[in-house]
């Protein structure tokens, strides 16, 4: 069996500001899960470093989600920020196929305006234009996707524009905000002297179990990042406790929620699920703009339960909508309505059949959602709609799918 390690960004981006030209990255360091150590010395020639790339053994590696942490040093010994990105170890046949085909980002919260890149080869790299973006602390999201259609977890960086010139004001992280579980009015606030913020959070408040730290930063013009999660458990107990299952749906499913019974002998937990989006969860109406909601909660053996935590996951748009029309008849006039069941709506298609004859397109490609018809008393009119997407999906016409009235009447019959 092969081997394969998606990264969300295979090729980790990492950079170091420099004064003096003299300087140079030296040295790197990267492990996986905390737990697999590996330490590197660089001869480099030159001073303009652009691309990193090194070799991952992933051989001894459980199937399933992991994280790569990796940092850089230069010729006077400082250090980068630490990096790490989200990945997938997954087991392939001999004769595998299967690659990285494209990448895709976007900024903050905007999923919908993301941006895609075709991907050519194993090491790839994209610029940012962050000229439009506003002063403050932003999050530039990304993941990658194979020709089978299955996107790597997300990885998300936080960043700072600064846009000020000529000014005593100069923007900078700040402070640190951090909380427990959902209690955000309770916020601790912690001040920032350099760019790198080592804190010690006291939880002795908090009840055996399991727990939520979210943190934000803040600039000093009072903007805010995202907040950022993590899941802990708190033991005070002599005796040892563990987590002993989850239970995961997807959307609000939950005559579909499924138990699952751990291994695991701590209270540390690496959750490993593959998120492949089921079908029912792609036409059951939660589901919006090609992107699904999974759940999943933890107990240990000690009746403790954590909260709900989930994670938003996206899936190839290959379902076409289902639209509905409806007719309501008027004095001499029949006003129409229609619409999907998504959102993201290219156009819509209208036709009509008059006095039984076969149907014609009335309104083709128009992006309205209603219209006035206006026919003759005492025919009977049908009227039927089909709608195509934004991802090029087009619902097929169905013609008994279809209202149906005449004008001066006041029954209408589906």
């Amino acid at each position: 069996m092969m081997r394969r390690l998606i990264f969300s960004m295979f090729a980790l981006s990492l950079f170091v500001v420099a004064e003096a030209q003299e300087k140079t990255i030296t040295r790197y360091q990267y492990w996986i899960d905390q737990t697999k150590f590996n330490e590197t010395n660089l001869e480099f020639q030159g001073n303009n470093i652009d691309t990193l790339e090194f070799a991952i053994d992933t051989d001894e590696l459980s199937e399933g989600l992991h994280n790569l942490y990796i940092r850089v040093q230069d010729s006077e010994g400082v250090w980068s920020n630490l990096t790490s990105g989200g990945g997938f170890v997954r087991n392939l046949p001999k004769n595998d196929t299967i690659k990285v085909v494209s990448c895709e980002y976007w900024i903050d919260n905007a999923f919908n305006d993301r941006i895609q890149i075709p991907v050519d080869s194993s090491t790839f790299a994209f610029m940012v234009d962050g000229s439009l973006l506003k002063e403050g602390l932003h999050q530039l999201s990304y993941r990658v996707q194979d020709n089978e259609g299955m996107y790597s977890q997300t990885s998300t960086w936080m960043f700072m524009r600064n846009a000020l010139r000529d000014t005593a004001v100069v923007n900078r992280v700040a402070s640190v905000e951090y909380w427990y579980d959902s209690d955000i009015t309770n916020a601790q606030q912690i001040s920032a002297e350099t760019d790198t913020i080592m804190f010690s959070a006291d939880a002795s408040m908090l009840s055996e179990g399991l727990h939520t730290l979210s943190l934000c930063a803040c600039d000093v013009l009072g903007n805010k990042s995202a907040p950022t999660t993590w899941i802990f458990y708190k033991n005070t107990y002599k005796q040892s406790s563990k987590i002993s299952w989850y239970k995961c749906w997807w959307n609000n499913h939950f005559d579909k929620i499924e138990k699952v019974t751990t291994e695991c002998d701590s209270s540390v937990y690496t959750f490993t699920k593959e998120l492949i989006v089921p079908d029912y969860a792609k036409t059951d109406g939660y589901s919006r703009n090609s992107t699904a909601r999974f759940h999943v909660v933890f107990g240990d053996d000690m009746g403790n339960i954590s909260n709900v935590e989930y994670v938003d996951v996206a899936y190839p748009d290959n379902q076409p909508p289902v639209s509905t029309i409806e007719v309501e008849v008027g004095i001499d006039k029949l006003n129409l309505t229609w619409s999907a069941n998504e959102d993201d709506i290219d156009f819509y298609n209208i036709y009509v059949s008059e006095g039984g004859l076969p149907f014609v397109l009335w309104k083709p490609n128009t992006t309205s959602t209603t219209a006035v018809f206006k026919g003759e008393a005492g025919v009977e009119y049908k009227f039927t709609v089909t709608a195509r997407d934004k991802a090029g999906n087009m619902e097929k016409l169905d013609e008994t799918k279809c209202v149906t009235a005449k004008m001066n009447e006041d029954e209408i019959s589906e």
